[in-house]
């Protein structure tokens, strides 16, 4: 074997023996950077589109919802224009007439969501056992105004049909 004079081994003295240069790490540290930022990007937009994919539907179903609310109050409206007509075309409508009305009707398909049809009347306290005697007279011996309160006017309930399931069958007045 043969020794070679220490003067010809030509040493690297930037980097020391077993460490590795800055200019090795940085394109490391760089791509690292770029992924990191690249990442965060992406997620930011994916959440700002699934927000805005959120935000349509939920306009949407609104929409269709506020569409079809408005629908059936039109329908509704329709049948109270019925009821009016009945008042129009009579001098006297009785709970009997007002009920063979409401009977003539398919609630469930013609106003859905409707729970049924009544009648409010404005009655003056003065006037107010006069109009529970004809309305006893009128079919409803057990008509009474519950809860009348202070006040001139009282609104009570004359009619509602149909009374199965109404639950406002036991009311008597508005306030």
């Amino acid at each position: 074997m043969t020794k070679v004079p220490r003067s010809s081994v030509i040493m690297d003295t930037a980097d020391p023996p077993g460490k590795l240069g800055a200019s090795v790490y940085f394109p490391a540290f760089l791509i690292l950077g770029v992924g990191i930022i690249a990442t965060i990007s992406a997620v930011l937009w994916s959440i700002q589109l699934a927000e805005a994919e959120a935000q349509l539907r939920f306009e949407r179903r609104s929409d269709r919802l506020v569409t079809e609310v408005q629908r059936r109050v039109r329908l509704t409206g329709h049948g109270l224009m019925g009821a009016r007509d009945l008042y129009m075309g009579s001098t006297n409508v009785s709970r009997l007439d007002f009920r063979d009305y409401v009977d003539s009707r398919d609630f469930r398909h013609e106003f859905p969501g409707a729970i049924g049809f009544g009648v409010i009347e404005r009655v003056h306290r003065d006037d107010l056992q006069a109009f529970v005697a004809a309305e006893r007279a009128d079919n409803a011996p057990h008509y009474d105004v519950v809860d009348a309160g202070p006040g001139a006017y009282f609104y009570p309930i004359k009619y509602i049909e149909p009374m199965n399931g109404s639950r406002f069958a036991n009311a008597k007045t508005l306030k």
